[in-house]
Parts: C-alpha cells; structure tokens; sequence
C-alpha cells in the first residue's frame, strides 16, 4: 500500500492535479495522497536505517537553512511558506527511498513518469500543429513556441530536464528479445526525444550529450565517445533543436552576466544567501546555472549541504556500479569469525544450504525463480535477486543524475524535487544491495563533509574561472 500512494504521489506531482482528478482538485487530493503515503511508510523507517544516512542528514539542514535564510532576508511568514514549499522535495527522496523494494518498483515509477511526459509531448503536439494559442503546453508566442508541462514542469527547461534523465532509465525496461526491445526500448525513447526536441532546451541537449559520452566510453573510449556526441548534438542543431537560438559565448553573456551578480550576492551574503528563490527578483534575470543559484539564494552552507546530498548520491551509484556479493569492496569476506566450534558448525551447515541463482556467486537460501520477460533473477520475495541486476540498475541511475545535472548547469534548478527522487531511489537500491548481501564500507561523517566543502570550493572556483576566461577574451 505504501508504494501505492508513493506511485500516485510521484504521478500526480508530475502531471499536476487537475491533470489527474480534474475538478476534485479543488479539494486538495495531492495533500490526501502524500499524507497517506508518508503514514503508510513510517514503519519502514527503523529497518531501512534512513535516519543514518548523511543524504538524510544534508538534506534536512538543506530545510533548515533555505528557511532561516529567508526568515533573515524577508520575513518570518516568507520563511514558513518556503518551509511549505520544500515538502515535495522531501516527499520525492523519503518516498521512494523507503518503498522501491525490488526492480519492478523502480520500473513503474519510471513508467509513470513516461506517461506524464508522453501526455504533454502529445498535447503539446497538437496543439502546435494546430496553431492553439494560447495553449497550457506551450510556451512563448510567435516563431519560438516550446513544449512544456504543467504543475513543478510548467516551464520548458524544467520539463526538459525531466524528461533527458529518463532517457536512459527507459533501458530498466531491456528484453532478452531485440524484437521486444523495439517497443520497450527503442519507441519510448523516440517519444521522449521527440519531447526534447519540440521544447528546444540547448541545456537538455548538453545535458543528454553527456549521457551518450558516459554510455559509449567504455565500448568505444573516451574521445572517440566525444567525438560520436559531439557530431550528434551538432548534427542536432543543424535540424533546429535549439528552435534557432543560437548557442554560443556570445548568445550566453546575459546569463554570464547572471553569475557575476551571483559572485556578488555570495560577497555580500556567504553564509546563508540572499534568500531561496530571490535571484530572480533582485536581477533582472535568474543565475541560470544550480551551482550559482544555490551558492547565491542559500548561502555556502546552503550549497555545502546540497553538494554532500549529491557527493554521496553518486559515490554510492559508482560504487554499487561494481559492488559484488557478500565482500567488501576490499574483496574481504563479510562472514564474522565464529564464536565457538558450534557456531562455526552452524555457519558451515547455513552455507550448504544456500542455492546460486548466478553461477560463483552465492544468495540467501530460499526458494528463486526466474521471472519471464524482466531478464533477471529475483527471489521468492521479490527483491533483486543478483549482483548484474544491482550494477545495472546503478549505472543506469547515474546515468540520469548525470543528465539531469549537466542540464542543470545552464538552468536554476537546484532544489528540483526529481533530482532528490533520484537521489531516494539510489538509496533505495542499497539498501537493495544489503539485503542480498553486497555491502559498502561506510564512509567516515569527517571525511564526507571535507569532501563535500572541497568539492563546493572547487564548483565555485569554476565558475569563477570561467568568468575570469571570458572578461580575458573580451566577450
């Protein structure tokens, strides 16, 4: 039940209410439903050890501190409402890190999400191809008309980025059967292109340039994987992907011209911000750029706890990414040195009864099936049932997160709540992984938090850098 509400809540938050329930919106169902599913959840918490996590820990001091930014710059009541304003980011990572149990969990959430996109991308189609104006899944007027959502996708940059990190995540969906894949695989895909295409987001084709680089390196290498997403993304410009915005130095300088107010804004302002969702109102344009507008609006401490909640999100996705069963990451057995002689005959008789769904490779006993058409063992209980299917699902996630934050470097979404969804689906999938016994060695909180400071200083340095190169060039 509780990954029930957790579906309906990921959907509806997407599609927006009055996408879903029509006139019952009024009555708040979106509340009802996320109230439902955080109750059914609760249980959950203790054995999925959630409260322990540093995501958990960043992404709570993350909360307090957008809201005392705000209360300091603005007004208590500004602060309050931004605390409101945060509960979907909150839901989107509790939620799904504390009911996707099995593969098939994360395979519906993905499914849901595709049907949100592929409702817009046809409405937003036909209402083009009809010349509607105006039109809830257009926007803009004149020659430039892009495609966006509703509800938290209302923009074209927002829907974008959405939709470019679900791109690789349709592949959970992969068949043994090239035939099946077609329609599992390749039509899903030509859909969501079709999306990215029709809202001309240059920041999702960077963004989706990077996913193909990360994918092919290691068939093909590292530059040759450049060189074949490079030749795509021009390839992609040529056919009006960018809806003949132009995409250069030049066509980008008010929006470098953003992040020297940003640089600015953390002079005057570097512990706390100028306060959530500001920039936009004392700049006549936002920072256009996560790091710059989360460094800017919540301060280094802000930005700090958001660089720890994606540090470790994607630490672990790599790490998992070639985890194996039973052992540390060292190669070291996890099995505990027996206290006596009896138990040491207790373990020895435990380990004999244990079946291998993979050849050399040894699962808890109990009954395993094979399940038809999802390619992968799973066990009696539904959980994931191997060390494959784990790495898969892993390299898959950072995949997406990938995507969606390079998109994010041309755009002020620091705080989307689909980012923090994936973030819970990664933590999700450990706790997977511990339940068939594939460990990860727990990082030190010290060395987490000099890495994270270090990595906030480098992004910073970056940016600066990059403005530094372009006042040399003279642009």
């Amino acid at each position: 039940m509780a990954f029930f509400f957790t579906l309906l809540y990921m959907l509806t938050a997407f599609v927006s209410p009055p996408v879903l329930f029509g006139d019952l919106h009024v009555y708040h169902v979106e509340i009802i439903i996320s109230l439902l599913a955080i109750v059914t959840s609760l249980p959950a918490v203790g054995p999925s050890r959630l409260l322990q996590r540093p995501q958990t820990w960043a992404i709570f001091t993350l909360w307090i501190v957008i809201t005392i930014s705000l209360m300091l710059n603005t007004s208590m009541r500004e602060g309050a409402a931004e605390f409101y304003a945060f509960l979907p980011v909150v839901f989107g990572y509790f939620l799904t890190a504390l009911n996707c149990k099995t593969k098939r969990h994360f395979q519906l959430i993905i499914l849901a999400l595709f049907l949100g996109a592929l409702y817009f991308i046809v409405h937003g189609y036909l209402d083009l191809t009809a010349n509607v104006s105006p039109s809830l899944y257009l926007y803009g007027e004149g020659t430039l008309r892009r495609l966006r959502g509703l509800g938290l996708v209302n923009d074209p940059n927002d829907f974008s980025q959405v939709v470019v990190s679900l791109i690789p995540c349709v592949f959970l969906f992969r068949q043994r059967s090239t035939f099946l894949n077609i329609f599992t695989i390749g039509l899903p895909v030509a859909c969501l292109l079709t999306g990215l295409f029709l809202a001309h987001s240059r920041g999702a084709g960077v963004g989706l340039m990077a996913i193909v680089i990360l994918s092919a390196r290691r068939r093909i290498g590292t530059i040759p994987a450049i060189i074949v997403a490079g030749t795509l993304f021009a390839g992609s410009l040529a056919f009006g992907w960018s809806g003949g915005r132009d995409v250069s130095v030049e066509a980008g300088a008010d929006r470098l011209d953003a992040w020297v107010m940003g640089i600015e804004f953390i002079k005057t302002h570097p512990l706390l911000g100028i306060g959530h969702d500001r920039f936009g109102e004392l700049n006549y344009i936002t920072a256009h750029n996560s790091i710059m507008q989360c460094a800017a609006e919540d301060g280094f401490l802000g930005f700090s706890c958001w660089v720890m909640f994606l540090f470790v999100s994607i630490r672990t996705t790599v790490r998992l990414g070639t985890a194996t069963p039973a052992t540390e990451e060292s190669g070291q057995p996890m099995a505990a040195a027996p206290a006596s002689p009896k138990d040491a005959w207790a373990m020895m008789l435990a380990r004999s009864k244990q079946t291998e769904a993979i050849p050399g490779m040894a699962v808890p006993s109990g009954p395993a099936v094979i399940v038809p058409g999802w390619g992968t063992a799973e066990l009696a209980d539904g959980s994931a049932g191997g060390a494959p299917e784990i790495q898969g699902i892993a390299k898959l996630l950072l995949l997406a997160l990938t995507g969606f934050l390079t998109a994010g470097w041309f755009l002020s979404r620091a705080l989307s709540p689909w980012m923090f969804m994936y973030g819970g689906m990664i933590l999700a999938l450990q706790n997977m992984a511990e339940r068939r016994n594939i460990f990860l060695t727990k990082d030190p909180l010290p060395f987490i938090l000099r890495c994270s400071i270090l990595i906030a200083l480098g992004l910073l340095a970056l940016v600066y850098l990059t403005l530094k190169v372009r006042s040399k060039m003279g642009q």
